[in-house]
């Protein structure tokens, strides 16, 4: 292994020392374990971001903008990748983006989800 030099404040040292003391390792392999896992984190961080823009480039092929359509930075946006899906689904409710009883029930069947998740 290599040697490395690291500046530590003394209240981090302080917490550092009393945190392997607790674990009962040295402060080296206490650094060492939480390295690893603070890499392994970034790593699978990067890996998915690289695997949404794959899959991003993938399913967001540019389409044609139409006549009326305003000139675009060349991004794609959350309307150009789901254009062709909006409008297309009847729910059989006339007003269904326009009643807010709809609204309600939509967050509060989110959010029992969500404590069921949990």
């Amino acid at each position: 292994m290599t040697p490395l030099t690291v500046d530590l404040p003394p209240e981090m040292r302080a917490r550092l020392s009393a945190e392997a003391e607790r674990r009962r390792v040295s402060e080296s392999a206490f650094l060492q374990a939480i390295l690893e896992e603070v890499l392994a984190q970034a790593e699978k961080a990067l890996a998915q971001a690289e695997s949404l823009a794959e899959l991003t480039q993938t399913v967001a092929e540019p389409r044609e903008p139409s006549a009326g359509a305003p000139r675009t930075t060349g991004r794609m946006s959350c309307l150009d990748l789901a254009g062709d899906l909006i409008g297309c689904v009847r729910s059989g409710t006339p007003d269904l983006a326009t009643n807010p009883r709809y609204l309600e029930e939509a967050i509060v069947r989110d959010a029992r989800r969500w404590r069921d998740d949990i």
